[in-house]
Parts: C-alpha cells; sequence; structure tokens
C-alpha cells in the first residue's frame, strides 16, 4: 500500500508531523508532497492530508488538493495549539465536510498539538503583561505551554497508530 502525505504547513509543526509519520510507514511506501510547492500526484492508494489550524481557517491548497482526491482513502490530520476535544475535532471536521469529494472514502480526522509560534505567543504575552487577570488570557498562556515541543515522536507514534487502526476498519 502506498501514502502520499500531502501537507501545507505555516509554522513547521505539521511539516514536522508529515515527516514523523512517513518515517514510520514503510520504508518506499510512503512520500510526502508540499501543498505549498507541488500538487498531489494522485499516485496513492492513502492520503494523509495535513494542515494547520490558523484562526480557524483550512488553507486554500488544501481545499484544492482534496478536491482532486474522489474515490480515494483520505485521512486528515491537523495541529492546533490548543488541547485536541472530540468537541473542536468536530468543528474543524464541518468546516472541512464541503471540502471533501462526494466519492471518497473518508478515513477519520487526527488532532494534534502544534507549538504555538513565537510571534503568536509573543503577543499573547503582551496582552497578559497588559491584562495579567482575564482568563482567556491566562488559558491562551497555559495552552501555550502545553503546546511546547509538540509535534513530538509520541504524536508521530499515535498517528500512525490511529491510521492502521482506521485501515483495519475498513
Amino acid at each position: 500500500m502506498n501514502y502520499e502525505i500531502a501537507y501545507y504547513s505555516l509554522s513547521g509543526n505539521t511539516e514536522k508531523l508529515a515527516y514523523g509519520i512517513a518515517k514510520r510507514l514503510p520504508e518506499n511506501q510512503a512520500f510526502l508532497t508540499n501543498l505549498q510547492e507541488e500538487e498531489v500526484t494522485l499516485a496513492a492508494d492513502v492520503y494523509l492530508v495535513g494542515f494547520g489550524i490558523n484562526n480557524g481557517t483550512v488553507p486554500l491548497k488544501v481545499m484544492d488538493a482534496l478536491d482532486r482526491l474522489a474515490g480515494k482513502k483520505i485521512f486528515l490530520f491537523v495541529t492546533c495549539g490548543i488541547e485536541p476535544s472530540e468537541e473542536y475535532k468536530r468543528l474543524i471536521e464541518r468546516k472541512i465536510e464541503p471540502f471533501l469529494p462526494d466519492e471518497c472514502d473518508y478515513c477519520g480526522i487526527l488532532l494534534c498539538r502544534g507549538q504555538i509560534a513565537e510571534e503568536v505567543l509573543s503577543k499573547i504575552q503582551r496582552q497578559f503583561a497588559q491584562q495579567p487577570d482575564d482568563p482567556a488570557i491566562k488559558k491562551m498562556i497555559s495552552e501555550a505551554k502545553l503546546s511546547e515541543g509538540h509535534p513530538d515522536e509520541t504524536d508521530a507514534e499515535n498517528a500512525v497508530r490511529f491510521i492502521r487502526e482506521k485501515l483495519d476498519s475498513f
């Protein structure tokens, strides 16, 4: 089985996870496609499409890639700077669902923590300095600390486990 790992990464988190996934799949059966530079090849059996959520939006190039994958098995992996939850996962699935081809085999979505970009963290810290008692800002600071170092090796292992379990159930 061949896997195309197509990713769109602004902060580097999704790219890091994509490479971690590729490293754990059978040698010579997985290849990477950076959607910022090229299109999906349509040469794989399974497509792992990854992107980061920035301001709650799905990148246009990801939408375009998904549109080309009619009749294919598709997994999504998404990095975000907050604790992945079932509620957040459903929200992202609702945003991406209109861009999945009607005739694809959608296999599911995996959310993964991603380290918050330095410029975003600096902005949060400036807000915290001005409003140290604001609970929303305190929560953002807490989430940023918990996101440090992610995605990591365990995140990549969890992603591959998720993919294998879903494929076994198909």
